[in-house]
């Protein structure tokens, strides 16, 4: 799931495919953009229930080993994701890229114009606007995730998530976990980033064909850093 549409994730599931699993690409089912605050908040709960819609259509298909499913989400995506992935043991692993413990955080507290925006035309009517949507908050499951691997990828750059959220984030989140980050902006999308969630979803869901499709994308030999 990807705060820009699902056709954000297309590079990441041919690579997929190329590697030998099978993608399914999901858009969050409506924008979080300060409607009423019970709006908002099933807004978000609409997205958590997408996400497990998604796990239901792999396990029925027939060539999905409903064993090996895994999860990504970036920006919103991940803060959904977060919650996916703690109450949902079908997923076996999980990738976090731009994300923050919850959208009361981010609106509450972020530099970026449009948090700030909302703030401005929430006006008084913030704090229970924040109360309200906070239930979906990934810092209220992120600790008690089930003990998947988890990567969390994060940008040096990015506007709207500054450093400590990206951090604490981590750090809340129950292992066995890893972070990297990148030199980026809040798309985390340079072939770095690329190439390791890759490898991490290939080594965590058993999939042998990674590396030659990464050294398709990148003209490089399958192994090695030469051309």
């Amino acid at each position: 799931m990807h705060s820009s549409g699902a056709m954000a994730w297309l590079g990441d599931a041919i690579l997929l495919a190329q590697s030998g699993a099978v993608s399914l690409i999901v858009n969050s089912p409506a924008s979080v953009a300060a409607g009423t605050p019970e709006g908002d908040r099933e807004a978000m709960i609409a997205a958590v229930v997408t996400l497990r819609r998604a796990a239901d259509l792999l396990e029925a298909r027939d060539d999905v080993d409903a064993r090996r499913i895994a999860v990504v989400g970036h920006s919103f995506g991940a803060m959904m994701v977060a919650v996916a992935a703690s109450i949902d043991p079908r997923f076996k692993a999980a990738v976090f890229e731009a994300g923050l413990l919850g959208m009361s955080i981010h609106i509450g507290t972020s530099p970026h114009p449009w948090a700030q925006g909302i703030r401005k035309e929430l006006g008084a009517g913030l704090p229970r606007y924040l109360e309200v949507i906070s239930v979906v908050d990934a810092a209220h499951y992120i600790g008690h995730a089930p003990a998947i691997p988890k990567l969390f990828q994060s940008a040096w750059y990015d506007p709207g998530v500054p450093h400590q959220d990206s951090l604490k984030f981590y750090e809340e989140a129950s292992g066995p976990k890893e972070m990297k980050w990148y030199d980026t902006a809040h798309d985390i999308d340079d072939i770095a980033a690329v190439a390791d969630r890759t490898r991490f979803l290939a080594k965590a869901l058993g999939l042998s064909g990674a590396e030659t499709a990464l050294g398709t994308k990148t003209g490089r030999k399958a192994g090695t850093g030469h051309p």
